[in-house]
């Protein structure tokens, strides 16, 4: 507050609550409610409610703390936008992209082993002995590694 309107106040007091509030940057409401607590000044003297608010931490919050959460804010934004950086230039992929795409992987990887053991193997059991069976499994599970190694997101049933 400049000195000047210091001196607007006589002995310390503000005309009324509604200029004490805003003087010492509370609402009107807010400043009814503190009004009630215990020890709360009786008169609208503005210093003497600036040192009830230092001692209850009441109002702004120090400029320090506002300092830091502002700094954390920028922080924040600063790194949302190398995020977006990073993304655009295709260094790293959204979780929601790599949702989509572990889904998809998930559905052909289950219609692979649904073809491949499922369908393929039984006719190709049909009348063989245990080691026949066995080989022929090997191989089916060869086929998946095969596939899942190369990509299973290139990998299409088409009647296999």
């Amino acid at each position: 507050m400049t000195e000047s309107k210091r001196k607007t106040f006589t002995n310390g007091l503000a005309k009324n609550w509604q200029e004490l509030a805003t003087e010492i940057g509370a609402s009107r409401q807010i400043l009814a409610k503190w009004r009630k607590l215990e020890g709360a000044p009786e008169e609208p003297n503005v210093e003497e409610w600036r040192d009830f608010m230092a001692e209850r931490s009441l109002g702004r919050l120090p400029t320090a703390k506002l300092t830091e959460i502002r700094a954390e804010i920028e922080r924040e934004k600063l790194r949302k936008i190398r995020r977006e950086n990073e993304v655009a230039e295709g260094r790293i992929i959204p979780v929601e992209t790599m949702n989509t795409i572990n889904g998809e992987l998930a559905a052909k990887l289950a219609l692979l082993l649904k073809v491949k053991f499922v369908t393929e193997l039984p006719s190709l059991c049909v009348g063989s002995s245990i080691t026949e069976i066995r080989a022929i499994a090997q191989q089916k599970i060869d086929e998946v590694s095969d596939v899942t190694t190369r990509g299973l997101l290139d990998w299409e049933s088409g009647g296999k």
